[in-house]
Protein backbone atom coordinates (compact mmCIF):
# COMPACT_ATOMS: atom_id res chain seq x y z
CA UNK A 1 0.00 0.00 0.00
CA UNK A 2 1.52 3.30 -0.94
CA UNK A 3 1.17 5.71 1.65
CA UNK A 4 3.08 8.26 0.15
CA UNK A 5 1.73 12.38 -2.00
CA UNK A 6 -1.44 13.13 -3.28
CA UNK A 7 -2.06 15.80 -5.64
CA UNK A 8 -5.49 17.99 -4.96
CA UNK A 9 -8.77 16.24 -5.54
CA UNK A 10 -10.30 17.19 -8.40
CA UNK A 11 -13.60 18.88 -9.17
CA UNK A 12 -15.44 15.91 -10.30
CA UNK A 13 -13.87 13.84 -6.95
CA UNK A 14 -14.83 16.92 -4.90
CA UNK A 15 -18.50 17.19 -6.55
CA UNK A 16 -19.20 13.57 -5.39
CA UNK A 17 -17.91 13.34 -1.99
CA UNK A 18 -19.90 15.96 -1.03
CA UNK A 19 -22.89 14.82 -2.87
CA UNK A 20 -22.96 11.46 -1.22
CA UNK A 21 -22.39 13.22 2.33
CA UNK A 22 -25.32 15.43 1.63
CA UNK A 23 -27.95 13.94 3.68
CA UNK A 24 -26.08 13.55 6.93
CA UNK A 25 -23.56 16.13 6.66
CA UNK A 26 -25.47 18.75 8.63
CA UNK A 27 -25.89 16.45 11.68
CA UNK A 28 -21.98 15.82 11.69
CA UNK A 29 -20.69 19.24 10.42
CA UNK A 30 -19.96 20.74 13.70
CA UNK A 31 -16.74 22.83 12.63
CA UNK A 32 -18.32 24.00 9.67
CA UNK A 33 -21.29 25.73 12.20
CA UNK A 34 -18.97 26.99 14.08
CA UNK A 35 -17.43 28.92 11.51
CA UNK A 36 -19.86 30.11 9.51
CA UNK A 37 -21.29 31.89 13.21
CA UNK A 38 -18.26 33.45 13.72
CA UNK A 39 -18.11 34.41 9.66
CA UNK A 40 -21.91 35.69 9.90
CA UNK A 41 -20.62 38.17 12.83
CA UNK A 42 -18.76 39.85 10.50
CA UNK A 43 -20.85 40.20 7.92
CA UNK A 44 -23.89 41.42 10.50
CA UNK A 45 -21.08 44.10 11.72
CA UNK A 46 -20.83 45.51 8.18
CA UNK A 47 -24.49 45.11 7.55
CA UNK A 48 -25.08 47.90 10.40
CA UNK A 49 -22.32 50.17 8.35
CA UNK A 50 -23.10 49.21 4.61
CA UNK A 51 -26.17 48.78 2.41
CA UNK A 52 -26.43 44.83 1.76
CA UNK A 53 -29.30 44.70 -0.45
CA UNK A 54 -28.41 41.72 -3.14
CA UNK A 55 -25.90 39.46 -2.04
CA UNK A 56 -24.20 35.91 -3.28
CA UNK A 57 -22.99 32.90 -1.34
CA UNK A 58 -20.66 30.65 -2.46
CA UNK A 59 -21.00 27.07 -1.27
CA UNK A 60 -23.90 26.46 -0.25
CA UNK A 61 -23.78 23.14 1.78
CA UNK A 62 -26.96 22.21 3.25
CA UNK A 63 -27.67 25.91 4.07
CA UNK A 64 -25.71 26.38 7.13
CA UNK A 65 -24.70 30.18 6.38
CA UNK A 66 -27.75 30.67 3.97
CA UNK A 67 -29.87 30.61 6.89
CA UNK A 68 -28.59 33.18 8.52
CA UNK A 69 -28.35 35.34 5.27
CA UNK A 70 -31.73 35.35 4.66
CA UNK A 71 -32.71 36.60 8.13
CA UNK A 72 -29.98 39.26 7.61
CA UNK A 73 -32.06 42.80 7.38
CA UNK A 74 -31.93 44.45 4.44
CA UNK A 75 -31.14 41.45 2.06
CA UNK A 76 -33.65 41.67 -0.98
CA UNK A 77 -31.53 38.61 -3.22
CA UNK A 78 -29.57 35.97 -2.31
CA UNK A 79 -28.04 33.96 -4.89
CA UNK A 80 -26.43 30.54 -3.27
CA UNK A 81 -24.47 28.07 -5.52
CA UNK A 82 -22.83 24.85 -4.28
CA UNK A 83 -20.81 22.51 -6.47
CA UNK A 84 -23.01 19.68 -5.65
CA UNK A 85 -26.93 19.77 -6.60
CA UNK A 86 -27.73 17.33 -3.96
CA UNK A 87 -26.20 19.75 -1.30
CA UNK A 88 -27.90 22.80 -3.28
CA UNK A 89 -31.39 20.83 -2.42
CA UNK A 90 -30.97 19.98 0.96
CA UNK A 91 -31.01 23.37 1.38
CA UNK A 92 -33.29 24.23 -0.70
CA UNK A 93 -35.51 22.26 1.54
CA UNK A 94 -33.70 23.67 5.33
CA UNK A 95 -33.64 27.22 3.95
CA UNK A 96 -38.14 26.89 3.02
CA UNK A 97 -39.32 28.12 5.40
CA UNK A 98 -38.64 31.95 6.56
CA UNK A 99 -38.09 33.72 3.84
CA UNK A 100 -40.27 36.53 4.66
CA UNK A 101 -40.75 37.75 1.01
CA UNK A 102 -37.00 37.24 0.44
CA UNK A 103 -36.06 36.44 -3.12
CA UNK A 104 -33.60 33.03 -3.05
CA UNK A 105 -31.93 31.25 -5.86
CA UNK A 106 -30.32 28.19 -5.70
CA UNK A 107 -28.19 27.48 -7.89
CA UNK A 108 -25.75 24.29 -8.91
CA UNK A 109 -22.03 25.65 -9.85
CA UNK A 110 -18.17 25.69 -9.25
CA UNK A 111 -17.83 28.66 -7.56
CA UNK A 112 -14.26 29.16 -9.11
CA UNK A 113 -16.30 29.91 -12.70
CA UNK A 114 -19.07 32.10 -11.48
CA UNK A 115 -21.90 32.05 -14.25
CA UNK A 116 -23.06 35.87 -14.45
CA UNK A 117 -22.15 38.23 -17.03
CA UNK A 118 -20.06 41.17 -16.11
CA UNK A 119 -22.76 43.40 -15.72
CA UNK A 120 -24.37 41.36 -12.57
CA UNK A 121 -23.21 42.81 -9.33
CA UNK A 122 -23.39 42.56 -5.56
CA UNK A 123 -23.03 44.27 -2.48
CA UNK A 124 -22.23 40.96 -0.71
CA UNK A 125 -20.63 37.85 -1.73
CA UNK A 126 -20.16 35.34 1.09
CA UNK A 127 -18.12 31.85 1.77
CA UNK A 128 -18.20 29.85 4.28
CA UNK A 129 -15.59 26.69 4.39
CA UNK A 130 -15.38 26.42 0.89
CA UNK A 131 -12.83 28.17 -0.26
CA UNK A 132 -9.71 25.58 0.67
CA UNK A 133 -10.87 23.07 -2.22
CA UNK A 134 -10.39 25.72 -4.59
CA UNK A 135 -7.56 24.79 -7.56
CA UNK A 136 -6.46 28.75 -8.42
CA UNK A 137 -7.94 30.96 -5.40
CA UNK A 138 -6.18 34.58 -6.72
CA UNK A 139 -8.05 34.30 -10.33
CA UNK A 140 -10.83 32.90 -8.35
CA UNK A 141 -11.11 36.11 -6.02
CA UNK A 142 -10.29 38.40 -8.12
CA UNK A 143 -12.98 37.50 -10.50
CA UNK A 144 -15.54 37.78 -7.70
CA UNK A 145 -14.53 41.10 -6.61
CA UNK A 146 -14.95 42.14 -10.25
CA UNK A 147 -18.80 41.55 -9.51
CA UNK A 148 -19.36 43.72 -6.18
CA UNK A 149 -20.78 46.72 -6.60
CA UNK A 150 -18.54 50.27 -5.05
CA UNK A 151 -18.80 49.71 -1.28
CA UNK A 152 -19.61 45.68 -2.03
CA UNK A 153 -17.65 43.17 0.59
CA UNK A 154 -16.75 40.35 -0.26
CA UNK A 155 -16.48 38.22 3.27
CA UNK A 156 -14.71 34.43 3.20
CA UNK A 157 -13.22 32.00 5.69
CA UNK A 158 -11.84 29.00 4.72
CA UNK A 159 -9.56 25.84 5.91
CA UNK A 160 -5.92 26.67 5.59
CA UNK A 161 -2.47 24.83 5.77
CA UNK A 162 -1.89 23.77 9.57
CA UNK A 163 -5.18 22.26 9.61
CA UNK A 164 -5.22 18.86 10.76
CA UNK A 165 -1.84 18.86 11.35
CA UNK A 166 -2.00 16.20 14.34
CA UNK A 167 -3.68 13.73 11.72
CA UNK A 168 -0.76 13.66 9.84
CA UNK A 169 1.85 13.63 12.59
CA UNK A 170 -0.15 10.51 14.10
CA UNK A 171 -0.26 8.58 10.34
CA UNK A 172 3.70 9.40 10.03
CA UNK A 173 4.49 7.85 13.55
CA UNK A 174 1.58 5.38 12.71
CA UNK A 175 3.06 4.09 9.57
CA UNK A 176 7.15 5.33 9.96
CA UNK A 177 6.97 6.77 6.68
CA UNK A 178 8.07 10.65 6.97
CA UNK A 179 6.25 11.30 3.49
CA UNK A 180 2.75 10.25 4.83
CA UNK A 181 0.81 13.45 3.79
CA UNK A 182 -3.09 14.50 3.77
CA UNK A 183 -4.95 16.43 1.72
CA UNK A 184 -5.07 19.02 4.20
CA UNK A 185 -1.43 19.47 3.74
CA UNK A 186 -1.97 21.15 0.78
CA UNK A 187 -4.42 23.89 1.51
CA UNK A 188 -3.08 27.44 0.61
CA UNK A 189 -0.64 28.81 3.67
CA UNK A 190 -1.92 32.19 5.14
CA UNK A 191 1.31 33.63 4.68
CA UNK A 192 1.35 32.99 1.09
CA UNK A 193 -2.48 33.96 0.35
CA UNK A 194 -1.56 37.48 1.91
CA UNK A 195 1.20 37.94 -0.37
CA UNK A 196 -0.47 37.14 -3.33
CA UNK A 197 -3.00 39.27 -2.26
CA UNK A 198 -0.67 42.34 -1.46
CA UNK A 199 -0.08 42.10 -5.07
CA UNK A 200 -1.32 45.89 -6.15
CA UNK A 201 -1.53 44.02 -9.56
CA UNK A 202 -4.55 42.09 -8.47
CA UNK A 203 -6.01 44.38 -6.21
CA UNK A 204 -5.30 48.01 -6.31
CA UNK A 205 -4.54 49.84 -3.35
CA UNK A 206 -6.86 52.52 -4.04
CA UNK A 207 -9.50 50.09 -5.78
CA UNK A 208 -10.12 47.89 -2.61
CA UNK A 209 -9.28 47.18 0.97
CA UNK A 210 -7.85 44.23 2.55
CA UNK A 211 -8.18 42.79 6.00
CA UNK A 212 -6.88 39.00 6.62
CA UNK A 213 -6.69 36.96 10.19
CA UNK A 214 -6.28 33.90 10.84
CA UNK A 215 -8.05 31.62 13.98
CA UNK A 216 -7.57 28.00 15.35
CA UNK A 217 -10.44 26.39 16.68
CA UNK A 218 -9.35 22.43 18.28
CA UNK A 219 -12.17 19.58 18.30
CA UNK A 220 -11.63 16.45 20.33
CA UNK A 221 -12.97 13.11 20.31
CA UNK A 222 -13.55 9.73 22.40
CA UNK A 223 -11.20 7.59 19.79
CA UNK A 224 -10.29 7.61 15.92
CA UNK A 225 -13.19 6.66 14.75
CA UNK A 226 -14.93 9.20 15.71
CA UNK A 227 -12.67 11.34 13.91
CA UNK A 228 -12.93 9.80 10.81
CA UNK A 229 -16.89 9.20 11.18
CA UNK A 230 -16.84 13.21 10.63
CA UNK A 231 -14.99 12.93 7.89
CA UNK A 232 -16.97 10.52 6.20
CA UNK A 233 -20.33 11.98 7.19
CA UNK A 234 -19.02 15.67 6.02
CA UNK A 235 -17.41 14.69 2.87
CA UNK A 236 -14.03 16.64 3.89
CA UNK A 237 -11.91 13.48 3.15
CA UNK A 238 -12.78 13.51 -0.92
CA UNK A 239 -11.49 10.04 -2.07
CA UNK A 240 -11.02 9.34 -6.04
CA UNK A 241 -13.05 7.73 -8.66
CA UNK A 242 -12.05 4.58 -8.88
CA UNK A 243 -10.41 4.96 -12.23
CA UNK A 244 -7.90 7.69 -10.69
CA UNK A 245 -7.45 6.03 -7.08
CA UNK A 246 -4.97 6.72 -4.87
CA UNK A 247 -5.70 5.74 -1.17
CA UNK A 248 -3.46 7.86 0.34
CA UNK A 249 -5.87 10.89 -0.72
CA UNK A 250 -8.13 9.46 1.45
CA UNK A 251 -6.88 8.84 5.56
CA UNK A 252 -10.90 7.18 5.76
CA UNK A 253 -10.45 4.65 3.74
CA UNK A 254 -6.02 3.56 3.74
CA UNK A 255 -6.92 3.94 7.66
CA UNK A 256 -9.41 0.53 7.48
CA UNK A 257 -5.87 -1.68 7.66
CA UNK A 258 -6.52 -2.86 11.25
CA UNK A 259 -3.12 -2.94 12.15
CA UNK A 260 -2.45 0.67 10.92
CA UNK A 261 -5.88 1.39 12.74
CA UNK A 262 -4.35 0.94 15.57
CA UNK A 263 -1.01 2.03 15.09
CA UNK A 264 -2.42 6.04 14.09
CA UNK A 265 -4.98 5.89 17.20
CA UNK A 266 -1.77 4.67 19.67
CA UNK A 267 -0.02 7.82 18.00
CA UNK A 268 -2.06 10.42 18.82
CA UNK A 269 -2.36 9.53 22.74
CA UNK A 270 1.52 9.54 22.39
CA UNK A 271 1.86 12.63 20.61
CA UNK A 272 -0.75 14.80 22.08
CA UNK A 273 -2.30 12.99 24.89
CA UNK A 274 -5.58 12.97 23.49
CA UNK A 275 -7.71 12.20 19.70
CA UNK A 276 -7.49 16.02 18.71
CA UNK A 277 -7.33 17.52 15.66
CA UNK A 278 -6.61 21.84 14.96
CA UNK A 279 -8.61 23.90 12.02
CA UNK A 280 -6.67 26.59 11.26
CA UNK A 281 -8.92 29.05 9.71
CA UNK A 282 -8.56 32.40 7.78
CA UNK A 283 -11.34 35.12 8.00
CA UNK A 284 -10.96 37.28 4.13
CA UNK A 285 -12.45 40.56 3.95
CA UNK A 286 -12.30 42.50 0.72
CA UNK A 287 -14.38 45.64 0.00
CA UNK A 288 -14.62 47.30 -3.46
CA UNK A 289 -14.06 51.20 -2.76
CA UNK A 290 -15.05 52.58 -6.00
Amino acid sequence: MNFTGYSTPSKADIRASFSKAAEQYEEHAHIQKEVACLLFSRILADSCKYRLRQALEIGTGTGILTRKLIGLHGIDLLITMDISSEMAAIARQHCSIGLGGRRVIFISGDGEALPFSPGIRFDLIASSSTMQWFHHLPTALFSMVAHLNPGGILHSAFFIKGTLYELESALQQGTGKEDVKIIASNFFSGNRIEKQLSNPDLLPREKFSLQLDQLSINQTFPDLKSLLRTFRNTGTAPGRRRSSYNPSSDPVRYLSTPRIFSRVERAFWELFGEIRVTYSILFLRIQRLE
